[in-house]
């Protein structure tokens, strides 16, 4: 198959040679039909008179350079136009031929735009009848998809296949530290903080270890499930009400009833779960934690508001990554860094974003996914 290039040097040269002997054979044909002998000697009376009397001559010379002039102008506007005419079709042709040249470009490139995360080793078919640019192209991208699916399982396999293997030990651990501490008898108090810290840290490990398996799970893609996002909201607050106590804050719901899409419920119930605990998590005592929803243009906005710890602006870009965690919350508040980015994949699962915006002490995590 010729190359690309060449294919539209050929349809542009092709073009630029049929307008230019378009433009020459009219102007040869105009020229003859314009300044012939039948049409010059073909002169009303009436014009002779007057041009005669114009040019104060009754000399055939002079009534015959006139209507020479007259058919120079005559000659050059038909000209003109013609050529005006030319070259807005000439561009039209340019367009379309080029645009079907290009069309194996634009069905590649409508092909990558369907591939996200979950379809990464998807293949393209490659069309031998395509330039030589295209199949080279598309052979590239089918051995990138390729071994980015491979790197992903791999990836995917190590995280599952570790959270696994770390919950046998990590139970042990426990077991032996609740045996530990029913043994109250001979303990002192610092053997009790110590079994307690034990404990926490183990707590701790085994919800990185639940988030861990959420993050390499494919299930993520059923998303058959009928969603009410108000009836999730209020048993996710439910939940979180004693840990809100704790705080001596307040969870209040403004969203309104009816808002209902297809999804993951359970999914989609994480995600909610894990902005609102962070907003208490992250909030200040006897503050307000509020949650908005909307729709708008098919698509459902949800919307989480806390006054609490400030996130630096050059932080924004990074506060969904795994284990990332903010400079002024690492040592302050307890986490694994882990939920923010669950979030982002369960949102991204249902063909949705995730934003966060602050306001000085203000601070807003939200996501948007399609109501259908």
């Amino acid at each position: 198959m010729m190359s690309l290039q060449k294919q539209i040097t050929l349809v542009v040269s092709g073009l630029l040679t049929c307008m230019s002997l378009v433009m020459l054979l009219f102007s040869v044909i105009s020229a003859n039909r314009s300044f012939s002998v039948e049409r010059l000697n073909t002169i009303d009376s009436n014009e002779i008179a007057q041009t005669t009397k114009n040019v104060d001559s009754n000399s055939t010379g002079d009534v015959l350079g006139v209507t020479l002039a007259k058919a120079k102008t005559s000659y050059s506007s038909t000209i003109l136009f013609v050529w005006i005419i030319v070259i807005i079709i000439g561009t039209f042709l340019t367009y379309k031929l080029v645009g079907k040249k290009l069309q194996s470009l634009m069905t590649l490139e409508k092909t990558m735009s369907t591939v996200d995360v979950n379809k990464i080793g998807k293949q393209m078919p490659i069309d031998k009848s395509q330039p030589k640019e295209v199949q080279t192209l598309s052979a590239s991208f089918n051995e990138m998809t390729m071994r980015l699916d491979e790197s992903f399982v791999k990836q995917k396999n190590f995280v599952h296949n570790a959270a696994h293997e770390l919950k046998t030990p990590l139970s042990v651990i426990v077991t032996y530290t609740q045996l530990l501490q029913m043994n109250t008898e001979n303990a002192d108090e610092e053997e009790n903080k110590i079994t307690e810290a034990i404990l926490l840290s183990c707590d701790k490990l085994d919800t990185t270890l639940e988030q861990l398996l959420l993050l390499a799970n494919d299930n993520l893609l059923q998303l058959t499930d009928s969603i009410l996002m108000n009836d999730l909201i209020k048993e996710t607050f439910q939940l979180l009400t004693d840990q809100a106590k704790g705080k001596q804050m307040v969870l209040e719901n403004k969203s309104p009833k009816g808002i209902a899409f297809k999804g993951n419920k359970v999914m989609i119930g994480v995600a909610i779960k894990n902005l609102i605990e962070n907003a208490i998590k992250y909030g200040d005592k006897e503050s307000t934690v509020t949650v908005f929803t909307h729709v708008k243009e098919k698509t459902i906005f949800f919307e989480v508001k806390n006054f609490g710890h400030e996130i630096l602006t050059r932080e924004l870009p990074y506060v969904f990554e795994p284990f990332y965690r903010g400079e002024k919350t690492s040592t302050t508040v307890v986490g694994s860094g882990l939920g923010l980015s669950l979030v982002k994949k369960i949102i991204e699962s249902h063909s949705g974003k995730v934003n966060c915006s602050i306001q000085g002490k203000e601070v807003s995590f939200s996501f948007s996914i399609p109501s259908k």
